[in-house]
């Protein structure tokens, strides 16, 4: 066994949300441990599992992992419902179906990590990661809830959805201090990245954001910010979390 099943009920969410538990192993409650707040949990705990097994042996500390499973995965991972712009996204959802995300975000901050942290050992540092949907997800809680994570993983994040509004949260009143952001960046196409800025084909509208997104974030000046970002040339969107974690 890996994980433990666990469930929370939300009054925010209004429904129960099941989550899995993996605590370090020789976990000591007289310590305390980092925790890294999994979305898309069921898809993604195992990789991330085996890869936090391998790097604790002396790279990084032992770490929970709380991983949390999906309900209505459209509607918790985008934080805007507006129609889209760009004629590229047409058609790939339904603004009805989406636009829930900072109801999400406010479950994982105001009943989530509480309950996790009256039940855990946990120490004063938080990361979450997310996949494509979810690693948009992931992002906005990093840079709109700087003051609650510490460390955000973003796996080829959907930046796009919502017009890629995240990018318009980069504002002069996000005052990180001791955060960091990782972005993996999946290949697309067998365009360069100089090249997938200027394209206009509907296969470049992902990465596109992506980018923008990563310009931002290297050129505004946020002293408090450990950035870096990585393009994963021989990976897809479905392999690269593996690599991105």
């Amino acid at each position: 066994s890996i994980a433990t099943k666990d469930s929370i009920h939300s009054n925010i969410l209004d429904e129960d949300r099941s989550l899995w538990i993996s605590l370090p192993q020789g976990y000591d409650e007289k310590s305390e441990y980092p925790v890294l707040y999994l979305l898309d949990g069921t898809e993604n705990i195992y990789a991330t599992y085996a890869v936090i097994q391998e790097l604790s042996y002396d790279l990084i500390p032992a770490i929970i992992i709380v991983a949390i499973n999906n309900t209505k995965r459209a509607r918790d991972m985008s934080p805007w419902n507006d129609e889209p712009k760009d004629p590229r996204h047409k058609g790939l959802y339904k603004v009805t179906q989406i636009g829930g995300g900072k109801k999400f975000v406010s479950f994982l901050e105001d009943e989530l990590i509480p309950y996790i942290d009256k039940k855990y050992s946990t120490a004063d540092y938080r990361i979450i990661a997310g996949h494509s949907a979810s690693g948009l997800l992931a992002l906005y809680t990093a840079i709109v809830h700087y003051e609650t994570y510490q460390a955000c993983i973003a796996a080829d994040p959907s930046v796009w959805y919502g017009n890629g509004q995240i990018t318009n949260e980069l504002t002069e009143e996000v005052q990180f201090s001791r955060n960091k952001i990782y972005l993996g960046m999946a290949n697309w196409s067998d365009l360069t990245l100089a090249e997938i800025k200027k394209d206009t084909s509907s296969g470049s509208f992902f990465p596109q954001a992506n980018l923008k997104l990563v310009d931002k974030l290297k050129s505004s000046n946020y002293t408090g910010l450990d950035f870096d970002r990585k393009y994963y040339k021989e990976e897809s969107n479905f392999s690269v979390p593996l690599i991105t974690t």
